[in-house]
Parts: structure tokens; C-alpha cells; sequence
């Protein structure tokens, strides 16, 4: 007979390691909440790396790469480094990139991308100390082809090409119909990618009497499906088109105008869009009323694209807001990471249930006098009043008013300036809106902030600066002045960069391992200076 100490429950009498495997199941939520079942549970939580690197990344907004070649130990010691450089603004190495033939550098996740003389593109994917990311840089000749536009999915090595190669008279009338060319090549080696064949052509259903050059594009990629948003000008007719890339399956077209019919009385316009997931699509619209829209899409054999496999499923609504009107409703969120093509090189990455949504705002009214706030809402957001429509078989999406969604779960931060300037967003990081330095002589002192929307991290982590208040914020357009409340709270950091960092810094860009600092040169080049965490 054992005359040992009395087991606290019954779960003792299983072996730790199917207890500690049993935990490592459990969401972060359930699993602290197991402490309290008895001291043994408490100490196995408390005191088994798997176990709190697994809080610590729910805390941190991140999830952890199973792939990577370091281990549990190694994990934890360089999420630790990672969060206290961020908290800090502290970062560990300086880089210096010039323009590539003068043209700006984009920024497709960790990669930089921008368009040489000769036509083809640049790339410089960028280092992460902390997460042991190692940096690269090629270049693609790109002869073949005539680029218009172009996007990145580093994950899954795709690149995105849009090329004008023609167009139409349509009988009916004399406007342009503008034809564009699609194709997906490797974006490490310039080839077609190896998951596709295929091209995509398409004739836009946008009338214009401009050359089909003039149209811009919006390009979105989310797993196997690539969207397009095709744009005659900044206040012109819109029409958001997507597929699927690796099929070259067209599944849906969001036309400004109903078959047949180009009358501003009937026409929609769709300001942004961008992928929540794989399977879900938000779209802004500004006319005729001012809203956030989320679609589900899925394939199916019998269905096309004629017949909608789109449901609508929410609609969260913007006030209406006197003698004036939307202008803009640009939506800004890191893709969705498809669990086909995770990073085989870091250790772990961004949750994508801890996403931000950044949503520019732009008003007007009758005397072109205008206002511009910034709106960011947290993913949770979504998946929350998504679960609350009211039809699961998804023939009515739910319906929000502003004053049921927005005020207490949302952040709004304004914005002086006019055009808008849009948000750039890693995760739940965003560099806030600033007025640019336009003086080319070193100013005395120059601040970089960056916000940080994590609310875990606010609630369980004390690092990483002071933390915002409940506060309202004033739009006013013209004589109108409307106020909105804004609760949700956000961290914010702000550092005083050294003096060989200063001069005439234009805009801030950042990616999960870096704050890139933009900065305007007197022939009107830029250069970047790359800060690596």
C-alpha cells in the first residue's frame, strides 16, 4: 500500500505526458483556466517550455511554425527577443536602399519589390534578426511582357502580372471596353508557376473614353484565389473581379452598374476590398450607402459565376454624417496565410485571428472641402457579428448600425490631411498618420511611433508604452461636426531616432520584421532605411 501523498484529483493518476499532451490541445483561454483544477495541473502549465511558449504566443499574437527547423526552447528564447524589440523600438541592424531606376519600392509582406529601367522588377526579401529570417536579392529580366501592375504572395512564390494587351468597340456603344491580360509566374525565378498553367484574360465592364493605360488596379491574392480591383480613376467607376488562379476559374464580378443598365441612379460603387480568409471577402462601398460588406464564396461543380456563388452574409454600416458624403473607404489587412504555405523559415508568425483591419476614410461635401480618420477594426470583429446573423443558410446577411458594432470594439484615429493617407498594417502594428517632413536639412529631433492594437498584449504584457484612453473623436466637413466615440485601446510607442536617421522623412512603411523609414531626396528620388528587429 502506497502511503504517499494523496493525489489533489483524479487527472494524477494519468501520466504526465499524456496530461501535458491532453493541455497542449486546449485552447490558451481553457488552458488557463486549467491552473485552478488542482497544483499539480498548475505546475505542469507553469513549469513545461511546450506549454507557456504556447501562452506566450497567444499573448504575443502569434502562432507557432511547426515547420521550423529550431526547437521549443529555441522558440521561446527568440519570441522573447522579438517582443522586447518591438516594446522597445530597439532594433538590432541598419540597411540603406536606394530606388531601383528611380521607381519606388513596394512592400509585398517581407519582400520589397520595384520596377527596373529595363522593365523588369526588383526584388530584396528582408532579414529578420530576431526570427532568423535571412534576406535576399534577384532581379527578373521580364522581357516577354509589358507590366501594368504587379503583386506578391511570398508564401506560396507568386507573382502577379497584369499586362493591357488590347481592346474592344462594344456595338451597343462607343465607349472602350479595356482587355487585360493575368499571369502567375514564380517570383524567385521569373518562370509560370508550377501550381498553374493557365492565363487570365479579361475584358472590364467599365465604359471609358480614356486609354485602358489610365486604369489602376488593386490586386489582392488569398490561397488559391486572386482578386482584382480595376479602377478608371479615384472617384471613377469600379469593378472588383475574382478567381480562382491555380484553375483560372472566374467565380465572381462586382459590376458598378446592374446588366444592361449605366445610370448613376442604380450604380454601386466599391471603394476597396480584401480577403478576411480564404473563403470570406470584405468590400467597402461608399454609394449609395456607406458600408462594410462580407462575402462567402465556394466552389462547387454546378456552380458558375453567373449564378453568384458569392452570399453576402454581413453588412456593418457607417453613419450618415450632414451635408457631406463618403469619398473613400480604403481597406488595409495582411492576407490571410493559407495553411498550404506556411514559412518554412521562421518560427512563428502572426496569428491570423489576431489580424487588424485598417480602414482609411475619406468625406467631402459640395465646397471640396473634406476630413479623413482612420478606422481599425480588430478581425474578432467580423467573426463575431458574423456569427450573429440572423439566417445560417445565408439568404439575409446581418445588418449592423454603426452604434451597434463600431464605438465600443473599434479605434479611430484622425487624420488632418486631405487626400487620405492610407494605413499600412503588420499584423495588429501600424505607423501612425504624421505630416511629412518636408525640410531637406536635418531637422533637431525626429520621433517614429508605431500602435499596437494586440488586446492581449494590453491586458497581460506591460511592455511597449503608454496606453490610449477612452476618448471621442471630431470629424469636421465644412461647417459639420460630427463626434465618435472610439474605446478600443491601443498601445502606443514612440522613439527618437538618432541624428544620421534624420532628414525629410516622407512615410513609414513596416513588415513583421522591420520599420522601413522613407525619406524624400531633393531630385525627388526616395532612399529607405531599413530598421531590422
Amino acid at each position: 500500500m502506497s502511503h504517499g501523498r494523496k493525489p489533489d484529483s483524479s487527472i494524477e493518476i494519468l501520466p504526465k505526458e499524456l496530461i501535458v499532451a491532453a493541455l497542449n490541445e486546449l485552447d490558451v483561454g481553457t488552458l488557463l483556466r486549467s491552473r485552478q483544477l488542482c497544483r499539480s495541473v498548475k505546475n505542469l502549465v507553469d513549469h513545461t517550455p511546450r506549454l507557456q511558449y504556447k501562452i506566450e504566443l497567444a499573448i504575443a499574437g502569434m502562432e507557432d511554425n511547426p515547420c521550423s527547423k529550431f526547437g521549443i526552447e529555441e522558440h521561446r528564447a527568440r519570441l522573447e527577443t522579438y517582443q522586447a524589440g518591438w516594446a522597445d523600438l530597439c532594433w538590432q541592424k541598419e540597411e540603406v536602399l536606394v530606388s531601383s531606376g528611380g521607381e519606388p519600392w513596394d512592400l509585398f509582406g517581407n519582400v520589397m519589390v520595384a520596377e527596373t529601367s529595363t522593365g523588369g522588377l526588383s526584388f530584396k526579401k528582408l532579414e529578420g534578426c530576431s526570427r532568423g529570417v535571412e534576406g535576399r536579392e534577384w532581379e527578373l529580366d521580364l522581357v516577354d511582357i509589358e507590366i501594368d501592375a504587379f503583386a506578391l504572395d511570398p508564401p506560396q512564390d507568386l507573382l502577379v502580372l497584369v499586362e493591357t494587351y488590347g481592346q474592344r468597340l462594344d456595338n451597343k456603344t462607343s465607349d472602350d471596353i479595356a482587355a487585360f491580360l493575368l499571369q502567375f509566374r514564380s517570383m524567385t525565378t521569373g518562370d509560370s508557376h508550377p501550381f498553374t498553367g493557365y492565363h487570365i484574360a479579361h475584358i472590364t465592364g467599365i465604359p471609358f473614353h480614356a486609354a485602358p493605360t489610365d486604369m489602376g488596379f488593386d490586386i489582392k491574392v488569398a490561397g488559391d484565389y486572386v482578386g482584382v480591383l480595376f479602377k478608371l480613376d479615384e472617384f471613377g467607376a469600379r469593378e472588383i473581379c475574382v478567381w480562382n488562379w491555380k484553375t483560372s476559374c472566374l467565380l465572381k464580378c462586382f459590376k458598378p452598374y446592374p446588366e444592361n443598365s449605366i445610370s448613376h441612379t442604380t450604380a454601386v460603387f466599391y471603394s476597396s476590398f480584401a480577403f478576411l480568409t480564404e473563403s470570406q471577402i470584405l468590400i467597402s462601398v461608399t454609394y449609395p450607402v456607406a458600408k462594410l460588406e462580407v462575402y462567402n464564396f465556394a466552389e462547387g461543380p454546378t456552380t458558375t459565376w453567373r449564378e453568384g456563388p458569392f452570399s453576402v452574409r454581413l453588412e456593418l454600416l457607417y453613419p450618415a454624417i450632414p451635408i457631406s458624403w463618403y469619398t473613400g473607404l480604403a481597406i488595409v489587412v495582411d492576407p490571410p496565410l493559407s495553411s498550404r504555405a506556411r514559412h518554412v523559415d521562421v518560427p512563428f508568425h502572426f496569428s491570423p485571428d489576431s489580424r487588424i483591419v485598417a480602414i482609411t476614410v475619406a468625406v467631402s461635401n459640395d465646397a471640396d472641402t473634406g476630413g479623413v480618420w482612420h478606422h481599425f477594426i480588430p478581425i474578432t470583429v467580423f467573426t463575431s457579428a458574423l456569427s450573429q446573423s440572423p439566417d445560417s443558410h445565408l439568404t439575409t446577411p446581418g445588418c449592423f448600425e454603426w452604434e451597434k458594432w463600431a464605438p465600443d470594439q473599434t479605434c479611430l484615429v484622425s487624420d488632418c490631411r486631405f487626400p487620405s493617407w492610407h494605413c499600412v498594417i503588420s499584423g495588429t502594428r501600424c505607423p501612425p498618420p504624421f505630416e511629412a517632413n518636408v525640410d531637406f536639412f536635418a531637422p533637431d529631433e525626429l520621433e517614429v511611433e508605431v500602435l499596437d492594437f494586440n488586446p492581449v498584449a494590453l491586458r497581460r504584457d506591460p511592455r511597449g508604452g503608454e496606453v490610449s484612453e477612452f476618448r471621442s473623436v471630431h470629424l469636421e466637413v465644412g461647417d459639420a461636426r460630427c463626434t465618435f466615440p472610439s474605446k478600443m485601446p491601443y498601445r502606443r510607442k514612440v522613439v527618437t531616432l538618432p541624428p544620421h536617421l534624420h532628414g525629410a522623412l516622407h512615410h513609414v512603411l513596416i513588415s513583421e520584421d522591420c520599420v522601413i523609414l522613407v525619406y524624400t531626396l531633393e531630385n525627388g528620388d526616395f532612399t529607405y532605411n531599413v530598421l531590422t528587429f
